[in-house]
């Protein structure tokens, strides 16, 4: 499902436009309340359009005031924008506020039929003169208290609101008898949109794919970006990959998962209290060792932070007249990956743990530093080169096993850095644009693999060269909680074709049969995912 969130007087003006326009597939902008326009609402419009955001506006009710001056004063605005958008929405919720003494009251309508007909013919009337789409923001508790059923209403889409921390409704729950809706904000106030922060942003979902998405928001669809995979692969005959951080567990057996590999951390560069050092993960052989046994494929990760350049006052002459051996990580990722100790002389592929692939994550430490930009654009690049041009020696040299290497990052990093240039012969992406930010705890990983973006997702930018290169992608920023894992249960799930992962995984990788071979809608969609479900014999 495509994020979304909205924009008001409350998010400031200090937002970043082309980083908003790269971490969200529209927003909705709030116009006024009332008789009143937001004082930020020209900023904010004007922010999407330079941007090409995909946009709608919304207006807030005033519960205790009569709907033909609310009409009045939006249709003002409406009148004076040179760009109209196509989509409009109503929210109808009560009003909390502070009195005179301080104490938070509520402000209900004076009555539940004055509600019912004022957001009615608020909305009626809204249809009418503009001929956009219009809809309603609501929660479900909240609307069935202060307004009547009536067919009148589902003339109107629907934008509700279900915050999982209350409700833990997947789907959420809708007023009266509407059937679908087009967005569901499912959590509250708080960081976590780039290009916002650190203002908090309620966060979206668009009810549909991101074709869809553009299209009820009257936005035209890009076709030069990559696809997450051959549009002629349905979602449910895409291989699931999962990874499994230092500090969880899974709590079920390897192989009950039903995922085609799993991704478990080689290296890492933690910060110990004084410096930042390079380890070699002290739980990969063991993990390594309990994956592998249950059949399932593996593949190592090494984390590349630039950030130690600078924490640890490297210089650029000292890095570059390192050897293989000199170098802070390669080594590393030899004390994780071989099969106990070794030497320089006796290294030889069949001493090293059988993993499918290597991923280099590219972590941005060193952004949230203060040197100079040349110098954070400099070592960007140029310490990822560092890493694994060195370990590249050691292939061509057959010391260690021939893996593909695949480099995880985010289209928006990559686009500002260009770290991978001058890679594309050899190197694959896997690239973490996330799209799914629940805080529900879900039971199981079909709960999750269900709300992958549709067959039409485009990445927001892939380099020049790695159209056909994306070997897997992220979309839940490994924030997603899961009732079977312990620790702090968040666990990444990425994607991509099973039959590009079998040529990687070199094995073959079951793909369960499903009906139709393409899905069209949401439904058909879901109804594949149901029946890949069954498929690996999980209880839906």
């Amino acid at each position: 499902m495509e994020k979304v969130i909205y924009l008001s007087f409350a998010q400031g003006t200090n937002i970043d436009g082309p980083k908003l326009a790269q971490s969200v597939s529209a927003v909705m902008v709030r116009a006024g309340q009332g008789i009143w326009e937001d004082p930020l609402f020209r900023y904010n419009y004007q922010l999407c359009i330079d941007n090409k955001i995909p946009f709608g506006i919304w207006w807030f009710c005033q519960p205790n005031m009569p709907a033909n001056y609310q009409v009045n004063a939006f249709m003002t605005v409406w009148n004076s924008l040179p760009v109209k958008p196509v989509v409009i929405a109503y929210d109808v919720e009560e009003i909390d506020y502070r009195d005179d003494n301080g104490i938070m009251q509520k402000l209900f309508p004076p009555t539940r039929q004055f509600n019912h007909d004022n957001v009615l013919a608020w909305c009626k009337q809204i249809k009418a003169a503009t001929g956009a789409k219009v809809g309603i923001y609501t929660r479900k508790n909240y609307f069935e208290s202060w307004t009547f059923e009536t067919d009148e209403w589902y003339q109107f889409w629907m934008w509700i609101a279900a915050w999982y921390l209350y409700t833990g409704e997947v789907p959420p729950a809708l007023p009266w008898n509407w059937h679908e809706y087009k967005l569901h904000q499912y959590q509250g106030g708080g960081q976590g949109t780039p290009g916002v922060d650190p203002a908090q942003t309620c966060k979206e979902y668009f009810n549909g794919t991101h074709a869809e998405c553009l299209n009820f928001f009257g936005a035209k669809q890009e076709q030069t970006m990559a696809g997450i995979h051959d549009v002629n692969v349905p979602m449910a005959q895409r291989a699931w990959v999962m990874e499994i951080k230092t500090n969880q567990k899974v709590n079920v057996g390897y192989q009950s998962l039903g995922v085609d590999a799993i991704i478990l951390p080689m290296v890492g560069m933690p910060w110990d209290g004084n410096h930042q050092t390079v380890i070699a993960e002290p739980t990969f052989a063991g993990r390594f060792a309990e994956v592998n046994a249950a059949g399932v494929s593996v593949i190592g990760k090494v984390i590349i932070d630039a950030s130690i350049v600078t924490t640890e006052q490297h210089s650029q002459p000292e890095l570059d007249g390192h050897n293989v051996w000199q170098n802070l990580v390669v080594p590393k990722i030899l004390d994780a990956w071989h099969i106990g100790p070794w030497s320089q002389s006796t290294l030889k592929p069949s001493d090293f743990r059988p993993i499918k692939a290597i991923i280099f994550e590219m972590t941005s430490g060193m952004d949230h530093q203060n040197p100079p930009r040349e110098i954070v654009q400099f070592w960007q690049t140029h310490f990822f080169r560092y890493v694994v041009d060195k370990f590249r020696v050691l292939v061509q040299a057959g010391a260690v096993p021939n893996v593909p290497l695949i480099l995880k990052s985010t289209p928006a990093w990559l686009q500002k850095y260009s770290v991978e240039t001058g890679c594309a012969e050899w190197l694959y992406l896997a690239l973490s644009e996330p799209k799914l930010e629940s805080t529900a705890i879900m039971p199981d990983l079909w709960s999750i693999f269900k709300y992958a973006p549709g067959d039409e997702y485009r990445y927001s930018y892939v380099p020049d060269g790695y159209q056909k290169r994306v070997l897997l992608y992220e979309f839940t920023a490994g924030k997603q909680r899961m009732s079977f894992a312990t620790g702090t249960a968040y666990l990444s799930k990425a994607f991509t074709d099973a039959s590009r992962l079998a040529t990687f995984l070199g094995e073959s990788v079951v793909i369960p049969p499903v009906e139709p071979p393409l899905e069209k809608t949401i439904e058909e969609r879901l109804t594949a995912l149901e029946t890949e479900a069954r498929a690996r014999g999980w209880k839906i």
